[in-house]
């Protein structure tokens, strides 16, 4: 059981994406409105049980980046979470997040709180939160997560990264 003050910050990279779209006139679309590829769906469908499950079936909120697939992976998760957990999307998981202003948004943050987002945020994120100096550096894959603990809550550097497990590793453990 966590003290009053404590958060445990978990980082999910979505998984597998489709290919980017072309609009009618064959420009690029957005790349906010690429869904998860039916692989990326099914990964992260056998994925998320184990998560929860890593998580001792405790999750306080999901917060998500607003592109389709992050949004796609947080409702997956949210499916296998408990009952009252809220799933919110939030700019401060956009592709280029600002580290600091993510830092602020979650100083109040207690319990399990899932981030979902992107490649190369999540890393910088890990880096950010539970590193003194920068002194690692982490590639999510896709579906992957980690688990940074805080004993006073989210601030620089003064995270303890817990875990950090791959796609297959999650659906592995939700098999089990």
């Amino acid at each position: 059981m966590q003290n009053e003050t404590e958060l445990r910050l978990v980082l999910l990279r979505h998984d597998i994406p489709e290919d980017p779209r072309l609009n009618e006139d064959g420009s690029p679309a957005p790349d906010s409105i690429r869904e998860l590829a039916p692989e990326g769906l099914e990964n992260m469908t056998a994925a998320a049980p184990g998560l929860v499950k890593a998580l001792d079936n405790e999750i306080t909120q999901i917060l998500t980046s607003p592109y389709i697939r992050a949004r796609q992976t947080a409702n997956l998760l949210q499916v296998e979470s408990p009952d009252d957990t809220e799933v919110t999307e939030t700019d401060h998981l956009l592709p280029g997040v600002q580290l600091g202003a993510l830092e602020s948004a979650l100083k109040d943050q207690t319990g399990t709180v899932v981030l979902v987002g992107h490649e190369p945020d999540m890393s910088h994120i890990l880096e950010y939160f539970a590193s003194p100096a920068a002194t690692f550096r982490v590639k999510f894959v896709k579906g992957g997560a980690c688990m940074i603990h805080f004993r006073d809550g989210a601030a620089k550097a003064s995270g303890q990264l817990h875990w950090l497990l791959t796609s297959s590793m999650l659906r592995m453990l939700g098999s089990s």
